[in-house]
């Protein structure tokens, strides 16, 4: 078959593939008929549909651009953040899933008002709702840079008209404009059920071919014992290494500045993911179940998967990095490292397979980003909009208002993702790897400190939570400030001003 013929038939796949996710979205839309079942999908969700939600949830192709491609520049250090995600499930299973599921409630600010009061309620939804946009953007840029490395889309951008002022196709900005739009139709019109639904369709998909991409890789090299020797000939031992030693972390300091991928970057991933993750706010996703023991089942589920992602998801980039080095870091992108785990996979698979992988990766972004809408719309039409209600004496909306409201919310936030994935997509020189690592240390960790507290300190004043997340947003606004470039040019500009009052002669 000639290459044209080949790649009509991977857009086939992928378009085969959106189409259908809109028809489940729409099959499913009749099992909602108020917000309870648009939001948690009327607590009648099973062990396996919540506990692959979740997993699914837990990742997006940021896994496959942003992690693969600290893969390829440190080896094994990024798996510390996943080994996190496996704790967080694990201890879901263990006991905080019972009792997420005793909370009863649809979203978790509404637990936070009945501990902190509505201010702190407050703060935290409008805080929770930005953020959630600036994630599911930040997860959507990364599937676009992604596919836009592994696809051929310039004959369609071209077609539509998707061209810069130089002439270039647009490819990143046609698949954040395509899948943004496919999201919010099926999440918008099915609600939860349609989010759980197609998660579960989607992990069908990912988890097939992950391993089988990492089966080639593995072949291609000779088997895992081959690949740790190739690790050693080519003096990477250190580099790769889980944890890097003091003596490492020196010798590439300009690649890992400020202990990057040392022991205290390991205990800091740790801690982060088991705060933020297993906190008042993330026990919204396990309020769809049907009971605490399925919450249980679900939290184990989604622990196994994680773990068996972990260990298959860095051996085609750290298998890049041997075999292929000179071609990841000849794409034209801002951070070439970022599409290793696109090159290989596309060197590696056959003929008819690389838009099944296009489809998996669509399906890790999508199943991030579909959740994200139906929770930020949740706590827009269950808090934001309730308190305006009581700001100004207006009468709150009624069981099929907020129903209505719900799916208007959820469109206009799918619209908000989209625009700021385009502006991400923009030309922004930091990678999706680094915006992720800013995004949560500077205000995901701060607040999901006293959340994660509030399980055991049953007694607090109203304004300790949001105390709490002003003083410790302080140290992590320094750590962001100190190293980004208007730093770095103040920091030299006061040397340059410190050596002329010095060395007053110089001046002549």
């Amino acid at each position: 078959m000639n290459e044209t013929g080949s790649l009509w038939i991977e857009y086939v796949v992928v378009g085969g593939y959106l189409f259908f996710l809109i028809a489940v979205g729409f099959a499913i839309r009749k099992f909602s008929s108020d917000d309870s079942d648009y939001f948690r999908a009327g607590c009648k969700g099973t062990w396996w549909l919540v506990g692959t939600s979740a997993f699914m949830h837990m990742f997006s192709a940021w896994t496959f651009t942003g992690a693969a491609g600290a893969a390829f520049e440190a080896g094994w250090s990024d798996m510390v953040i996943f080994a996190a995600n496996v704790l967080v499930f694990f201890l879901t299973f263990l006991f905080l899933g019972p009792w997420f599921r005793q909370l009863r409630a649809v979203t978790g600010p509404e637990i936070i008002r009945l501990r902190f009061g509505p201010a702190t309620q407050q703060f935290y939804a409008w805080m929770q709702a930005f953020l959630g946009l600036l994630y599911a953007a930040v997860w959507l840029w990364g599937l676009a840079t992604f596919t836009a490395a592994v696809f051929d889309f310039k004959p369609i951008a071209e077609a539509v008209g998707l061209v810069s002022s130089e002439g270039e196709a647009l490819e990143v900005q046609l698949v954040i404009i395509v899948t943004g739009i496919i999201v919010v139709a099926y999440a918008v019109t099915g609600g939860s059920w349609a989010v759980m639904a197609t998660d579960f369709l989607q992990s069908l998909i990912l988890l097939p071919m992950t391993v089988l991409v990492a089966f080639l890789c593995l072949r291609e090299v000779g088997g895992l014992s081959s690949m740790l020797d190739m690790i050693h000939e080519q003096d990477l031992t250190e580099r790769f290494s889980l944890i890097k030693s003091t003596e490492t972390l020196q010798e590439y300091a300009e690649e890992f500045p400020l202990g990057k991928y040392g022991l205290w970057f390991a205990l800091a991933a740790i801690i982060y993911k088991v705060f933020v993750y297993s906190t008042l706010l993330t026990a919204q996703r396990y309020f769809g179940v049907k009971d605490g023991k399925e919450a249980k089942k679900a939290g184990l589920l989604a622990a196994i998967l994680m773990a068996a992602g972990m260990l298959i998801w860095f051996i085609p980039p750290v298998v890049a990095r041997l075999t292929m080095h000179d071609e990841v870091m000849g794409q034209e992108m801002s951070k070439p490292e970022e599409a290793s785990y696109a090159v290989i996979a596309l060197a590696l698979l056959p003929i008819g397979m690389v838009g099944l992988m296009v489809v998996a990766m669509l399906s890790a972004t999508m199943s991030s980003m579909d959740s994200g809408i139906n929770r930020n719309s949740a706590i827009f039409v269950r808090d934001i909009v309730p308190g305006i209600c009581r700001l100004f004496a207006l009468r709150e909306p009624s069981d099929r208002a907020r129903f209505v409201l719900a799916q208007i919310v959820s469109a206009v936030f799918g619209i908000c993702i989209i625009c700021i994935a385009l502006y991400f997509a923009g030309g922004d020189s930091k990678g999706v790897f680094e915006w992720m690592l800013d995004v949560g240390g500077l205000v995901a960790l701060p607040m999901a400190t006293p959340l994660a507290l509030g399980f055991f300190i049953r007694k607090a004043p109203w304004w300790a939570a949001v105390a709490s997340v002003l003083v410790t947003m302080v140290p992590s606004t320094l750590a962001f400030l100190a190293e980004s470039e208007w730093m770095a040019e103040q920091v030299l500009k006061a040397k340059i001003s410190e050596d002329l009052l010095s060395h007053p002669l110089t001046l002549g």
